[in-house]
C-alpha cells in the first residue's frame, strides 16, 4: 500500500493564484485569472491516480487515512508557472518526489520532475491548457519512478 502525501509547496506556489514571469526571479500573478484551489490539492489526486493506474501496489490511498502503508509519497511542487520570456510562452512544471519506505523510514528513491510545455495561445487560457499537459506528462513519469523504484 502506498500513502501518498498532500503535495507542500515552494514560498508563491501555494497560492490560487496563476504565477508566471516575465524575467528571472520575479514571479507574477494574473490580476484576474486564478486556479479552483491551490496546484498542491489539484495535483494530489492526480498522482493518486496516476500511480494507481500503474498497477504496482496494492492500494494507494491519499493522505490523510487511517490506513498504514509499507510506502509513503512525499512531493513538493517547486514550480508551476508561465514564462513569457520566451516566445511562445511555456509553463514549467517542477515536482520534487521521494519515495520512503514507511516501516524502516528509509528514502527508498528521490528525483525531481522538470517539464516545459510550450503554450498555444500567450494568455491564462493557454497557460492552463499548457499546465493540464504539464501535469499529465509529470503524472506519467512519477507513476513509472514509483512503480520502478519499488521493483528493485
Amino acid at each position: 500500500t502506498l500513502i501518498v502525501d498532500l503535495p507542500r509547496a515552494a514560498p508563491g506556489f501555494d497560492t490560487a493564484q496563476i504565477a508566471y514571469v516575465r524575467r528571472p526571479y520575479e514571479i507574477e500573478y494574473f490580476a484576474h485569472n486564478q486556479w479552483v484551489d491551490t496546484p498542491p490539492k489539484m495535483l494530489a489526486p492526480m498522482m493518486v491516480s496516476a500511480v494507481e493506474r500503474s498497477d504496482a501496489f496494492h492500494a494507494v490511498l491519499a493522505a490523510p487515512t487511517s490506513a498504514t502503508g509499507q510506502w509513503r509519497l512525499e512531493t513538493e511542487l517547486v514550480r508551476l508557472q508561465q514564462d513569457f520570456s520566451l516566445a511562445p510562452s511555456q509553463v514549467r512544471l517542477t515536482l520534487r518526489a521521494t519515495l520512503v519506505d514507511t516501516p524502516a523510514r528509509r528514502v527508498i528513491a528521490s528525483r525531481e520532475f522538470d517539464v516545459r510545455v510550450s503554450a498555444a495561445t500567450d494568455d491564462p487560457y493557454g497557460g492552463v491548457v499548457a499546465a493540464q499537459r504539464a501535469a499529465s506528462q509529470v503524472m506519467t513519469r512519477l507513476a513509472a519512478f514509483c512503480a520502478e523504484s519499488v521493483a528493485r
